[in-house]
């Protein structure tokens, strides 16, 4: 069975384009690009400007680099497009008495919203069908978060909610390791406060990665001897009776030599995706359940024309993926 995706998840199928910025990105060494991937804003108080970005947890470490009025502007117009929530770019017209004023509005807009918004009620009774709670940590999480991790969940079959490993959604707040944007603590799905408010495409992607790291321990219990013994439709994370390898091992090697794969441009882009997706089995999985479910046509067409031993350890592992949800797949 073959599922089409919403329009908001097709965006992970696309490069993230900053062709519309490129003489400015180019003029700032990238700088500026950086920032946009994970979610820089502006801040404007009589006519000085910063691209700043929250990204160290609850301590509230800043970075930031100074620009000018008409690189604001450009960068404010970019973020419009991108964001969750927009309610935090301010107008590079204000001075800094009115700011006070346009803060003040935007906390009446934003406790308007959470008061009256029908999508956190829609994904709650959602996840309570499978046992699974919603947490919120920040009373300000965009009505779109909780929209779209509905529509998303939506799409994966039944049991992978619910299971010993994935008990609870929780969106916003921070962590307590090194992550910046999200976290897997079996068994809480976690997003952070500067991924509900940062760019749409990080969000999606960072929630269906962190919820493969419970598909990743939801294999586990499935089969207990899975790092050491083959087993039929998982032998992803076993010894093959063709090479003595396990699949892992194989695609990870091939990779390593600079065989690429789909993978999705988020955060800091593919290269850093990819080499998330080497560093362990855990995150293979979970970044793997990210491309099946968002890219899974190109996934398909990438198995299909893959030959020799790489082609067989992808056969396997995507006949893996297919039974784990039950004959589903997308495009």
């Amino acid at each position: 069975m073959i599922i089409d995706l919403p329009p908001e998840l097709k965006i992970l199928q696309e490069p993230w384009r900053f062709d519309y910025d490129k003489e400015l990105l180019e003029c700032k060494d990238r700088l500026l690009e950086r920032f946009l991937r994970i979610g820089g804003n502006i801040w404007g108080i009589d006519g000085h400007y910063q691209v700043l970005l929250w990204h160290s947890g609850g301590g509230g470490t800043f970075e930031g680099t100074k620009v000018d009025r008409k690189t604001c502007e450009q960068i404010c117009e970019i973020a419009k497009k991108e964001l969750l929530c927009t309610n935090g770019i301010f107008d590079v017209k204000l001075n800094k008495k009115e700011l006070s004023k346009h803060e003040a509005k935007l906390k009446i807009m934003s406790e308007k919203n959470a008061a009256v918004d029908g999508h956190k009620v829609k994904l709650e009774a959602f996840l309570s069908q499978y046992t699974v709670s919603l947490e919120i940590k920040n009373e300000s999480v965009p009505p779109e978060a909780y929209r779209l991790a509905l529509e998303t969940y939506k799409l994966l079959p039944e049991h992978h909610f619910g299971h010993s490993h994935f008990k609870e959604l929780k969106l916003g707040g921070w962590g307590n390791g090194a992550a910046k944007f999200s976290a897997y603590e079996n068994p809480v799905v976690h997003i952070f406060d500067c991924a509900i408010k940062g760019v749409r495409r990080n969000y999606l992607g960072l929630l269906l990665h962190e919820t493969g790291h419970s598909f990743c321990e939801y294999l586990r219990e499935q089969v207990p001897n899975m790092y050491t013994k083959a087993k039929t439709n998982f032998e992803i994370i076993t010894k093959t009776k063709e090479t003595g390898k396990s699949v892992f091992e194989v695609i990870s090697n091939r990779e390593q030599q600079g065989n690429s794969f789909p993978v999705v441009d988020y955060l800091h882009g593919k290269d850093s995706r990819r080499d998330r997706l080497l560093s362990s089995l855990s995150e293979f999985i979970a970044e793997l359940y990210l491309i099946y479910v968002s890219n899974g046509e190109e996934l398909r067409q990438f198995v299909t024309n893959t030959t020799g031993e790489e082609g067989l350890a992808w056969k396997k592992t995507y006949l893996m993926f297919k039974t784990s949800f039950r004959g589903k797949e997308y495009r």
